[in-house]
């Protein structure tokens, strides 16, 4: 067996035992059904108030540590959300994601910068952000 056979089998051998902790069974009337379950994974959060207005702030900065985010707009005015500073309202030339008022955003994928603006006046968002 080849260097790369073997350090490939040994890379398997670890996938499924770390597999292996990870599922539950379940029985059923066909048999047993496996659900693989995702442990706890943060213990650390970053969480806080920004306030928004009409120059596009920075919410949350890029991290690759990052699980999730929630953002909760708590202002009258809708927030418009972006990956980048040159976000917009629904006028502008990059118009944002539309998070309305006491609407809340989530999300488990995106590691990147998070901008928002207002069209006008300026609104207060709440923050909660998982990170490893």
């Amino acid at each position: 067996m080849s260097d790369f056979e073997q350090k490939a089998l040994n890379l398997l051998k670890e996938i499924s035992c770390k597999l292996d902790a990870l599922k539950t069974t379940f029985p059923t009337d066909g048999g047993e059904t496996i659900v693989v379950t995702h442990p706890p994974r943060s213990t650390n959060v970053n969480w806080g108030k920004t306030i928004i207005t009409t120059t596009p702030t920075l919410i949350r900065p890029s991290n690759p540590q990052r699980l999730s985010v929630s953002i909760v707009n708590s202002g009258a005015a809708t927030v418009y959300l972006a990956d980048d500073s040159i976000v917009t309202t629904n006028t502008g030339t990059e118009p944002g994601y539309e998070l309305l008022a006491n609407g809340e955003f989530n999300t488990e994928t995106f590691v990147g910068d998070i901008y928002g603006v207002v069209a006008a006046g300026s609104v207060t968002i709440t923050y909660w952000e998982e990170v490893e």
